[in-house]
């Protein structure tokens, strides 16, 4: 009985023979192959994608491509690029080639304008100067910003048709040609179609793809923006397209495109996003409520010098909760004054924030933000790597010694640096629980009438370097370094006016409140009469009594809380002389008087005076003929009233609200009525602020102040 091949060997068998009938094939395909190529090895180009170095540069005109080469062997000494563009294609051949398994940049200027080309393809050059086959190309070219690299020269530019005709080839490619489109440079393409007609045609469309049968003789001049006009050409009954349209654009136009309308200012009830960066405000914003919250990631809220005004310590300015990114500053108005978050319960509320920066974004640019008035400054909670860089967060003061400038709590690595932080209630910097690795550095306390400058909840791993300007409570676990030097005083903060009394009575404050320069009345006679004032304070103002004193009628700032400075010399024991007296429209008062010689603070609205508060147990008079310093302070606590330095009272009534614009300031004069003051008046200052008690010992020190 015969036997067949089992089926495994067949198969066996068959492979063996395919192997082999390959094997004699490529032996000889192969030398054809080299006879016919006359190279050795294929190398291996590829176009990189990946890591973002192939793109287009619209802004600069430029191109980078990046090109790898892998593992081969090949006699490699060239490279030919092929762009394509607008149906167009230029030629580059570069003799610089990466090594085997390295990348290099290529680098192509001017060639391709505002639009990016479709195509790029490589192909090797080898040693023998045969190009081979293209080995790689890519499409749709991302746009970015071009960086250095191997450069592939530039085009010839042609910036208009008689530019493409006139230089012809020399115009690498004519995508930057305009109105030529897939033409040739001795053509013009038949309107939106793909038809081409002779030099000579004009822009023409007649539906067809054919040239018009008379040329055009009319060009249309496609004018670009003039104020907020261009010109578009449109096809007119010629056929041709020679037609102007003048296009008025009611909020300006950039080259032959209409600018979208402005954006609606910026108001309080606002979320802010990136899009719009940068967000600027345009005015001065108030709500009684919050007012701006940051809607996403990188915002950038600029406050360009403008206020945002909150109402009886409620509400937060500025939230941004869980965002990363953002930055807070104040690069203030053309004058370069600085506008300030006041009156919230919370300024700006950092919740779950992390790399946002309130102030500067770098340590010198002076766009801090100012922070005053409010029950918390700067609340940072939760997060991390937030900067506080720069700011001014003072006064914030919510009566009852409540008041806080910057708050960190359950929040890590963080960096609060190069703040001013004054005369804040409570705390200048308080540290929470929860927070750690932290750095506070080269920040400038001055809080004399604060609590602590900086308070530390026993928290862990927190580096100080400003030991040198604080005092309060520090718990062992916050780290110390070196400490900077002191801060100095700044008598101008707040500074509403000033008047020296030398020979007039102008005012020279110059913290940014318009000059109150100030009127004296001699009887009817306008010039006043001036005396030697206190030891190194040159003139001063005298008042005989009868009817002399300073006026300024238009005395126009809304302040709540107030201080007031002099310097008085007088034996006059009668009642009721004004010294320093400011008059609302409700015949409501604020201001300093002398009562049988005692000075006390006056303080009402609507006429319900407030004008002999009992301030000390023994009256303290300033009748000695002597010159004497006089100090007041007002704020919602009530007032307090300072002979020569020390306290010699307080009244902790407190007022119903600041005394109301379009005011009238008397100096010298009792309110409306005829008791004038009998003595000599110098160095008057007028805060929007409370003064401390080391810079009301400062001004007696110094009567000429800083």
């Amino acid at each position: 009985m015969k036997k067949g091949i089992s089926g495994v060997v067949a198969t066996v068998l068959i492979i063996l023979i395919t192997v082999a009938a390959v094997t004699i094939i490529w032996a000889a395909v192969v030398p054809m192959i080299k006879e016919q190529m006359g190279f050795e090895l294929i190398a291996n180009l590829d176009i990189v994608t990946l890591k973002g170095y192939t793109l287009y540069d619209s802004a600069a005109g430029q191109l980078n491509v990046q090109v790898k080469r892998g593992a081969d062997d090949a006699d490699l000494v060239g490279i030919e690029f092929v762009f394509n563009s607008a149906g167009n294609s230029i030629k580059k051949i570069s003799g610089d080639v990466p090594g085997v398994n390295q990348a290099i940049v290529y680098l192509l200027g001017n060639c391709f304008g505002a639009l990016a080309p479709d195509l790029i393809k490589v192909a090797p050059i080898y040693g023998n100067g045969k190009t081979g086959i293209v080995t790689s190309q890519v499409e749709d070219i991302p746009d970015g910003t071009a960086v250095a690299g191997e450069s592939l020269g530039s085009c010839v530019a042609c910036s208009n048709n008689a530019d493409c005709d006139a230089q012809a080839g020399a115009c690498e490619i004519n995508g930057i040609c305009s109105g030529l489109g897939v033409c040739s440079f001795s053509q013009r393409a038949c309107g939106p179609t793909d038809g081409c007609c002779p030099v000579g045609c004009t822009l023409v469309d007649d539906g067809d793809t054919d040239c018009p049968a008379v040329p055009c003789t009319d060009e249309c001049s496609g004018e670009t923006c003039v104020g907020s006009t261009y010109v578009d050409c449109v096809l007119g009954g010629d056929g041709c397209w020679d037609e102007e349209l003048p296009v008025n654009c009611p909020f300006g136009c950039s080259g032959n495109v209409c600018d979208s309308p402005p954006a609606a200012p910026i108001a309080c009830g606002d979320t802010l996003m990136a899009a719009d960066n940068p967000n600027e405000l345009t005015g001065d914003i108030s709500t009684s409520g919050d007012c701006l919250t940051i809607g996403e990631d990188g915002v950038i809220l600029d406050l360009k010098g403008y206020d945002i005004t909150g109402a009886s310590m409620s509400g937060i300015g500025i939230l941004s909760n869980g965002r990363s990114s953002v930055v807070i500053k104040d690069s203030g108005d053309a004058g370069g004054d600085k506008g300030e978050i006041k009156f919230f319960l919370t300024a700006i509320s950092l919740a779950g924030n992390s790399g946002t920066i309130v102030g500067s974004e770098i340590i010198g640019n002076d766009d801090g933000v100012k922070v005053a008035g409010n029950r918390e400054g700067i609340k940072v909670d939760g997060g991390s790597g937030n900067m506080i860089y720069e700011n001014e967060v003072i006064d914030n003061d919510a009566g009852g010694g409540v008041g806080t400038g910057i708050i960190l709590s359950s929040t890590i690595n963080n960096i609060v640096r190069s703040n001013t932080v004054r005369r804040n209630a409570r705390y200048g910097i308080s540290i929470l629980s929860g927070t750690s690795g932290n750095r506070f550095q080269d920040n400038e306390f001055c809080d004399t009438d604060t609590l602590d400058d900086f308070y530390c909840d026993e928290i862990d791993n927190n580096e100080v370097d400003d030991g040198g300007n604080m005092g309060g409570s520090i718990s062992s676990n916050c780290q110390f370094g070196l400490s900077v030097a002191p801060c100095s005083l700044d008598l101008t903060a707040g500074l509403v006016a000033h008047y020296k009394f030398e020979g007039n009575a102008d005012d020279s404050a110059t913290s940014g409140y318009p000059a109150y320069n100030g009127i004296v009345y001699d009887g009817a006679v306008i010039g006043g009469n001036y005396a030697g004032g206190p030891v190194g304070a040159g003139q001063a103002l005298r008042l005989d009594g009868v009817n002399d004193y300073m006026e300024v009628s238009n005395y126009d700032e809304e302040v709540v809380n107030w201080a007031i400075s002099f310097w008085i010399r007088t034996t006059d024991g009668g009642d009721y002389n004004g010294v320093v007296d400011i008059i609302d429209q409700s015949s409501g008062r604020n201001g300093v008087s002398l009562n049988s010689g005692e000075p006390y603070p006056v303080y009402n609205i609507n006429n319900f005076d407030r004008w002999r508060p009992q301030l000390s147990p023994e009256e303290v008079t300033v009748t000695s003929g002597t010159w004497r310093h006089v100090a007041a302070n007002y704020n919602i606590d009530g007032a307090k009233v300072y002979v020569d330095g020390g306290e010699v009272g307080l009244d902790s009534y407190q007022n119903l609200g600041p005394y109301a614009v379009n005011s009238i300031l008397r100096i010298g004069r009792f309110a409306t009525g005829s008791s004038y003051l009998n003595g000599d008046v110098d160095e008057v200052r007028i805060y929007a602020r409370v003064l401390s008690q080391e810079e009301i010992d400062y001004l007696r020190a110094n009567p000429d102040g800083l």
